[in-house]
């Protein structure tokens, strides 16, 4: 916010849940830049490449994962032993193409 839009917000931790943080601050421009990539009335979302290096595709992927995803750890019973799963979920299936593009690109990891 304050590189790309010159606006310093305030973040603050939800008393009742450890990991929700709130940054609250306006900006004309960067709800324009929401409405461009998040329109409301789709659902339709994009992954902005054009503005990520490894480090902003992480905070990304840590934003997305706040919402619409989840870690789970399950054990198989096929295999002595226990898988680590990352699920993403989304009805925009291009939007989860284009993440699985990004996990491709940015970290090598193939889905």
């Amino acid at each position: 916010m304050k590189d790309v839009y010159d606006v310093e917000p305030k973040r603050y931790r939800h008393k009742d849940r450890e990991h929700f943080f709130e940054s609250i601050k306006g900006s004309k421009e960067a709800v324009e830049d929401l409405n461009k990539y998040t329109p409301k009335a789709t659902g339709d979302w994009n992954v902005p490449f054009d503005y990520l290096d490894r480090e902003l595709a992480r905070m990304f992927l840590k934003c997305f994962m706040s919402g619409d995803g989840n870690i789970g750890f399950y054990p198989r019973s096929d295999h002595p032993g226990h898988r680590l799963e990352v699920r993403f979920s989304s009805k925009n299936r291009a939007g989860l193409e284009e993440m699985a593009e990004l996990l491709d690109r940015e970290f090598d990891m193939r889905t």
